[in-house]
């Protein structure tokens, strides 16, 4: 599971970045990965990559200047709105809010 962190982390601000290739870089199946991280975290593989990008969204949202556009596009969103609507439904408070 670092392994596929580590992955996740490199890959955040890449709105391409896909459970497939994060499959391919790890060398295991589909449903292998979605196991192992559904036994550690609890969450599917999409709800998985999709956290991390949240939590790094909160600590930039927390730590710069940057604009909540930037924020979305360091974190991997490239609609802004789809952002927000993310941001609020793993916080439960709006990104402007949260500042």
């Amino acid at each position: 599971m670092e392994r596929a962190d580590r992955i996740i982390i490199q890959h955040l601000h890449d709105n391409l970045f896909s459970i497939d290739k994060l499959c391919q870089t790890l060398a295991v199946s589909r449903m292998t990965l979605h196991r192992k991280i559904k036994t550690h975290s609890g969450k599917n593989t999409s709800e998985y990559i999709r956290s991390f990008r949240m939590n790094r969204a909160q600590q930039l949202l927390k730590g710069t200047d940057l604009s909540i556009k930037e924020v979305s596009f360091w974190v991997g969103f490239s609609d802004q709105g789809y952002f927000s609507k993310m941001f609020f439904k793993e916080f439960g408070v709006q990104p402007r809010k949260y500042r």
